[in-house]
């Protein structure tokens, strides 16, 4: 779980971010199991706009406090990965 103190994740029509190294990965299988035995794999989903999962095979379900920076970074990829429309609690939280 990610919890932000500062800056508030945005959500979309398709949410769920699946990540690889670091960047938002465009040509994923979520169905291939091969695709979640890499390390460098992980998904994120914002929950509410100070709450997100972001989930690895090699992580932990422990609670993490993220950066502004951090916010902004997730921000970017659920924008990108939007289909028609994202969402946000302020217009100030949308990537710019």
């Amino acid at each position: 779980m990610l919890v932000a103190d500062t800056g508030r994740f945005i959500t979309a029509d398709d949410a769920v971010v699946f990540v690889s190294d670091g960047r938002r990965a465009t040509r994923v299988t979520p169905t291939a199991l091969q695709v979640w035995s890499d390390q460098n794999r992980s998904v994120f989903l914002p929950l509410k706009p100070n709450l997100a999962v972001h989930w690895a095979c090699e992580g932990s379900f422990a609670v993490r406090r993220v950066r502004a920076d951090e916010v902004k970074r997730f921000n970017e990829m659920v924008k990108e990965n939007a289909i028609m429309q994202a969402f946000a609690s302020n217009p100030a939280d949308f990537p710019k």
